[in-house]
């Protein structure tokens, strides 16, 4: 469910936007969700970002302090915060090797911007995304609310509504209701397996 509310750093590489981006460090984490963007300007960003968010940087406000630079990515990772993009040739040369190095040891993802690219445009281009997959999933979540609304207001029992919720989501399931003491699971026959 995660994944559809936002997008992981793979599908963003694969954005014609990223097509001169490199992913520099941290590739076991390709599959870490963005759901937010936010910008690196102050040393003190912990205070003002949240889980889920990829952070972009031209890396300015660390770029003299070694300690800053070696602590920030493991900051990131115990915030919830799926990578960071930076943009180098600015205030850095390049994205300092112990930056690197921590986010292979986190599998946190770095990616290198190119210089030409426009943070406000990477911005759009990823808060469009995230928008129309938590748009779909709201309208997903509307139609399964109608579909079990209308199944009980026309006296479905438990077992119709699980009918109903599997041929939604086509996954087998087990409904308990834990008052009356009764359950109810629906499956395909080659699911049946997998629920006993």
């Amino acid at each position: 469910m995660l994944n559809e509310r936002g997008i992981t750093i793979e599908e963003l590489m694969t954005h014609e936007i990223m097509k001169n981006a490199r992913l520099i460090a941290g590739k076991e984490g390709i599959c870490r969700v963005i759901t937010g963007v936010n910008i690196m300007e102050v040393p003190d960003i912990l205070d003002w970002v949240k889980a889920g968010e990829l952070l972009i940087t031209t890396a300015y406000s660390i770029k003299d302090d070694e300690k800053a630079q070696r602590e920030l990515i493991p900051m990131l990772n115990k915030k919830g915060l799926p990578g960071l993009a930076i943009k180098p040739k600015r205030y850095l040369q390049k994205v300092p090797q112990v930056m690197i190095d921590e986010a292979n040891k986190l599998g946190f993802p770095i990616i290198e911007l190119p210089y030409d690219l426009s943070f406000s445009d990477l911005m759009n281009d990823i808060l469009l995304e995230v928008h129309n997959r938590q748009s779909d999933v709201l309208m997903r979540m509307d139609e399964i609310h109608q579909k079990i609304t209308e199944v009980v207001l026309s006296g479905g029992k438990l077992k119709e509504i699980g009918e109903t919720l599997y041929n939604i989501i086509k996954n087998p399931l087990v409904i308990k209701d834990h008052i009356f003491e009764k359950s109810v699971s629906v499956a395909s026959t080659d699911e049946k397996e997998i629920l006993e």
